[in-house]
């Protein structure tokens, strides 16, 4: 960290020890110190032209939003001659202290005094006075932020947004894995790789975004990045942002507005819920959409998601309710509305993926992204059933490379979060690629067990980390990490020989074919007690619960309960079929060993005929009394067997508990690779090489595998012989 910014911080940590006195814990004080170092911010920036807003006021007390926005020069404005000093005189601090921030334009209000529908409030900077006023330590505070010098002549934007950075960090630390806030260096690196390929004459007003906001951290990099690196005045930057969480959602709006953004383009509302980017949010171009330039955003790894998330953008359909893309397999016009999500939906359990083509979708012809995920969107879901109307991660990955929108993934080591240490990758995503990537993809391993932890390596591990955060990435090794995505061209021509660290792939490598695949039914058949044993405890039940459900009135059981006890109700009425049929097999029980299904069958119909609705269970019986054994003969579906003049090798009997399926390269010839990898070990599988379906993954652990050659047992017995003979010796020395 600067030492200049290192000062500031450690200068607003010192007041937040005041905070103690008042009854505040540490975990508390950033609902404190953040809103006031904000207010004081705005203070000092309206400051300038405070005087020229209060002159109109005077001349027309009903001046317009707009007159007075204009006079200010910034995005807010405040009707009060009040400030952080006058309080501090007033007799009365808190009702005069309530009265300025209620002076603040719509914008500046909102952040400090606004709530959500549930009545979650933003800063709730009311009940914080109030508290204070209360533990007699609002005027020391309000008195230190009032002579804190925040002026853009002392502390630039950039420097600004350091601190605030600088002070989020030291609260983050308990947040839950899913939700996190982005360390400095990881922001600065997936920022560099996003502008890599800009040009301030190409596109001279640039439209960013970050849908997944939080603070604002990823917004600001980029506005300091544009500011500092292409020269670009705030006129020329364009921010949009989204964020759930109303405290964080305060805090990134406040930043924004000092960076002199439009603050309506920051709105807390659920990205997968609506787009801003779209009518009524957008201020709209010709198409009627507000296409980004760029989307870097890091959206939460392994956050559920539901109807409340993904309801339609663009209107209800009367037919359906408005639930968005929840698995809409059988509503097509649902899916027609949802056109961010039409290229597949995630597991419930986790909405990356989400993120991911929301980002494509807000996108330019020309636009670019980078996204941090963690493992699960590389490779969860398989590849899709082309029966179902939507599909799954796979058929997202595979959307991305059919359209040849993935540039590059990279995988980053463990241990750069301050809450969680599990394995995070930056995803580059392009929709105008250069022509010499065009359909190919680009792997790049920085993990741990990759690379040296030394000034020589991509990161370097530090003796004490900040929370699970052990690992930091410098400027140099920044540097270092761009200079291996640019050697592209050298990695694909082999000119750089480092297959440990870059890999370049045609994206057709990550394709592969799922091919089902069976087995004939080949089982034996015993009637034993073992096997009996299985059908016994297959049909157990809770028979208390069922007692408890019994004893209860009819009106006070929920619909779950009732349900729970009809089920039980149906597996007691099962057992007591299920536990006469075993009094017949019991009397049944021999050596013999059948080993044609049908025949078996046919024996067991026989001999628990007498049994009403002992059909039902026989399916199941088969099951239980049989075990797996190469030796049975084949048969088809009517019982004959192999080798019979009756047996038909185009109706074989399949064994459902033996379904399985092989991924198989994609540019691989299906018929070449059974021959080769799978008939012969299993020289009775049945597949059709006509009948597969497409998947697409990326897995590192399999493109950067090294074979690690064992060691010989000569060498392994030459150590243990050295151990053995240096314990004797330990022996002799001890004992004498």
């Amino acid at each position: 960290m600067d030492k200049n910014i290192a000062q500031e911080v450690n200068f607003v940590k010192n007041l937040a020890n005041k905070l103690r006195t008042g009854g505040y814990k540490p975990g508390e004080y950033q609902n404190v110190i953040l809103p006031f170092l904000l207010l004081r911010r705005f203070e000092c920036i309206y400051s300038e032209t405070k005087k020229d807003v209060l002159e109109l006021l005077k001349k027309n007390p009903n001046a317009s939003n707009e007159q007075l926005l204009h006079k200010s020069n910034c995005y807010f404005y405040n009707k009060s001659e009040l400030d952080l000093e006058a309080c501090v005189r007033s007799k009365d601090v808190k009702k005069d202290l309530k009265k300025y921030i209620e002076s603040f334009s719509e914008n500046i209000r909102t952040i400090y005094m606004g709530e959500t529908d549930d009545d979650e409030k933003y800063f709730n900077i009311i009940g914080h006075i109030d508290r204070l006023g209360k533990n007699d330590i609002l005027v020391p505070i309000i008195k230190a932020f009032s002579k804190y010098d925040l002026s853009t002549k002392r502390i630039n934007q950039v420097q600004m947004g350091h601190i605030f950075e600088a002070l989020l960090k030291e609260y983050s630390e308990n947040e839950k894995a899913g939700q996190h806030f982005t360390p400095r260096e990881i922001i600065k690196l997936k920022v560099k790789l996003l502008l890599d390929k800009y040009n301030k004459n190409e596109t001279p007003i640039v439209y960013a975004g970050d849908f997944a906001c939080g603070t604002g951290g990823i917004l600001s990099c980029i506005h300091d990045e544009l500011s500092t690196e292409y020269g670009l005045s705030d006129d020329r930057i364009k921010l949009f942002g989204q964020e759930i969480v109303p405290s964080t959602y305060a805090i990134c709006l406040g930043d924004m507005i000092i960076k002199g953004q439009d603050p309506s383009n920051i709105r807390m509302i659920s990205t997968l819920q609506k787009d801003i980017t779209v009518p009524p949010y957008a201020k709209l171009q010709k198409d009627n959409k507000r296409d980004m330039d760029f989307v870097c955003e890091n959206p939460p790894f392994g956050e559920p998601w539901g109807k409340e998330d993904n309801k339609s953008d663009y209107g209800a359909n009367p037919n359906y309710p408005d639930d968005g893309v929840v698995r809409v397999e059988d509503k097509k016009e649902i899916k027609e509305l949802n056109k961010r999500f039409i290229h597949g939906v995630p597991t419930r359990s986790d909405m990356q993926m989400l993120f991911m083509e929301d980002a494509i979708y807000k996108l330019s012809d020309k636009g670019r992204a980078t996204i941090i995920t963690n493992g699960s969107p590389l490779f969860n879901g398989g590849a899709k059933d082309e029966t179902k109307e939507i599909g799954n991660e796979s058929s997202i990955r595979k959307w991305l490379l059919d359209e040849d929108y993935l540039e590059a993934i990279i995988q980053l080591p463990t241990d750069l979060f301050y809450n969680t240490n599990i394995q995070i990758y930056i995803w580059i995503l392009d929709k105008n690629k250069s022509k010499d990537r065009k359909n190919l993809v680009q792997l790049i391993d920085l993990s741990a067990k990759k690379n040296k932890e030394d000034k020589d390596g991509y990161f370097f591990k530090t003796m004490k980390g900040q929370g699970k955060k052990t690992k930091y990435i410098s400027e140099e090794q920044i540097t270092k990490i761009l200079d291996v995505y640019h050697e592209f061209d050298k990695f694909k021509n082999k000119e750089i020989q480092d297959d440990d660290i870059c890999k370049i792939f045609s994206k057709y490598h990550f394709y592969y074919k799922e091919v089902p695949l069976q087995q004939p039914y080949r089982r034996n058949f015993i009637i034993e007690k073992e096997r009996i044993q299985k059908i016994i405890d297959s049909y157990d039940y809770d028979k208390d619960l069922l007692s408890q459900y019994l004893e209860q009135d009819e009106d006070i059981l929920t619909d779950k309960e009732k349900k729970e006890r009809d089920n039980l109700i149906k597996a007691k009425e099962t057992k007591e079929i299920s536990d006469q049929c075993i009094k017949i097999l019991n009397k049944n029980i021999s050596s013999k060993k059948w080993v044609n299904k049908f025949v078996f069958k046919k024996f067991l119909e026989d001999i628990l005929n007498n049994i009403e609705n002992s059909k039902k269970l026989i399916n199941n019986f088969l099951v239980l009394l049989s075990e797996k054994d190469i030796t049975c003969p084949i048969i088809d579906n009517k019982g004959n067997e192999k080798g019979s003049k009756s047996f038909d090798k185009n109706k074989i009997e399949l064994d459902s508990e033996l379904k399985d399926t092989e991924h198989i390269p994609y540019e691989m010839d299906i018929e070449e690779y059974f021959k080769k990898e799978v008939l012969p070990f299993l020289p009775d599988t049945i597949y059709d090489k006509k009948v597969y379906k497409i998947g697409v993954e990326f897995n590192f652990n399999k493109e950067f595998y090294k074979e690690v050659k064992l060691r010989s047992s000569k060498e392994i017995l030459e150590d243990i012989k050295k151990v053995d003979d240096e314990l004797k010796k330990l022996e002799d020395e001890l004992y004498g």
